[in-house]
């Protein structure tokens, strides 16, 4: 899975798209500025996972889950990622 230039290259067609929340992490940033609290350097928002819609049925009935589990695990930062390497 990948977003934006993360998926280049890529199968048009994806089951799995992963959705930077941006909205959320600028109101974060709006609220962090109002009370002097804006952090320096990059800020790392939430992510969430758009939904199957047309390919509702194309998987297992098990990767619901185990994407939510993905999800949870990268929200609590248990989950190993290729971040910075």
């Amino acid at each position: 899975m990948g977003v934006d230039t993360d998926r280049a290259g890529s199968p048009a067609l994806s089951r799995v798209q992963p959705m930077k929340l941006i909205a959320a992490g600028v109101d974060e940033l709006i609220v962090a500025a109002r009370e002097h609290t804006f952090p320096s350097g990059n800020h790392f928002g939430g992510v969430g996972l758009a939904g199957f819609h047309d390919h509702a049925n194309a998987g297992s009935p098990e990767l619901p889950q185990e994407l939510l589990a993905v999800k949870v695990a990268f929200d609590e930062g248990t989950l190993a990622t290729a971040y910075g390497q």
